[in-house]
């Protein structure tokens, strides 16, 4: 790449890492009221979601990947900021999971879901999902949603608008849901399919080690031809 110097004033334009996992980085080293700012942007594509990259990231983003588990390949941009005297750099990233790869299985749901795609922001521990979109074998999850991942480990999570089709009480979904839920699920047994539409689901954890993980839901549920066993009646 290049690297140019006028003064006190640094460029850097079109830096590119070797290998197989191509990164480009631009940016800026300038003079600022008290000292120096340095602004880098990295961008990558089909960057593999390893322990590597997960050990350069800040422990805030560390506890988000450990709660999302998420697995595949991602497309980035990365902005860096840091002003000389600071404690630590303000770093800004967003993430678009490659579908034919990206999944995740979250800790505090554990329901895989493959096929990721849309975007997920990350910025000073504050987490946005826009458009996410995944499946669960004939099941389609799309929803957005809102995090914050504090610096002192607690964590909240929240999905808004969520929606979901075909979706059946298999064990992989009784499981994953809340004890309550899969209490009434369980005495209920319900076959066929439903859809959810307009769905709020926040989970949060306090920042105590042995504290346990809270759910809230909030669901507009459709039938679909669903009829409950334990009762022989049809579910409208």
């Amino acid at each position: 790449g290049l690297i140019s110097a006028e003064g006190k004033q640094w460029t850097f334009h079109e830096l590119l890492s070797g290998g197989t996992r191509l990164v480009r980085c631009d940016g800026s080293l300038l003079p600022s009221k008290t000292d120096m700012e340095l602004n880098l942007q990295f961008a990558g594509e089909q960057m593999p979601l390893d322990e590597e990259l997960r050990l350069a990231v800040p422990e805030s983003i560390q506890r988000a990947w450990a709660e999302l588990r998420p697995r595949g390949q991602v497309d980035f941009v990365a902005d860096v900021r840091y002003q000389s005297g600071s404690t630590k750099p303000n770093i800004r990233v967003k993430l678009s999971p490659r579908p034919e790869t990206a999944s995740v299985e979250p800790r505090f749901f554990p329901y895989l879901i493959e096929g990721l795609d849309g975007s997920l922001t990350y910025d000073e521990g504050h987490l946005r999902l826009d458009e996410m979109r995944g499946r669960h074998g004939l099941t389609k999850i799309r929803t957005n949603g809102e995090g914050y991942f504090g610096p002192q480990g607690g964590w909240q999570i929240r999905f808004v608008g969520l929606s979901a089709d075909r979706v059946s009480a298999s064990r992989d979904l009784v499981m994953a849901m809340p004890p309550k839920l899969r209490k009434l699920i369980d005495q209920l047994h319900p076959t066929g399919t439903f859809s959810l539409h307009d769905t709020v689901l926040e989970f949060s954890k306090a920042a105590s080690p042995v504290a346990a993980v809270k759910s809230s839901w909030d669901m507009q549920l459709d039938c679909h031809q669903t009829r409950s066993e334990e009762h022989t009646s049809e579910l409208q």
